[in-house]
């Protein structure tokens, strides 16, 4: 790969495929499986390694409003109207239900 002048990659040219030396597939046994063959250890990848590590934990995401997988842990955290938060605690309710921790926010996000 050639890093231009904007900062940009571009994938060197391909080489034409080598048709008449590479080797002819082997039959395949009438008892194994039809399975997709594994890449080969030396082909080339337009992939740039990243140094990059993200370490990010289920707690993490669970406690981020933004996160799909957020849980909210009682109901003033869901952003209910104080009537309504009334009347469920009047019924007797004092946290959400396990399910509810994680499917409230998401029902509540996308009504």
């Amino acid at each position: 790969m050639q890093k231009d002048a904007d900062g940009f990659y571009t994938p060197a040219p391909a080489a034409p495929p080598a048709e008449a030396s590479a080797p002819a597939p082997a039959e395949k046994d009438k008892d194994t499986p039809d399975r997709p063959e594994s890449p080969k250890n030396d082909t080339v990848t337009d992939l740039i390694k990243s140094t990059f590590e993200v370490s990010v934990t289920l707690a993490d995401q669970q406690a981020d409003p933004n996160s799909p997988l957020f849980s909210a842990k009682t109901f003033e955290e869901l952003g209910l109207h104080q009537d309504l938060l009334k009347g469920i605690y009047d019924m007797g309710f004092s946290k959400p239900s396990k399910i509810q921790e994680r499917a409230l926010p998401l029902l509540l996000a996308n009504p």
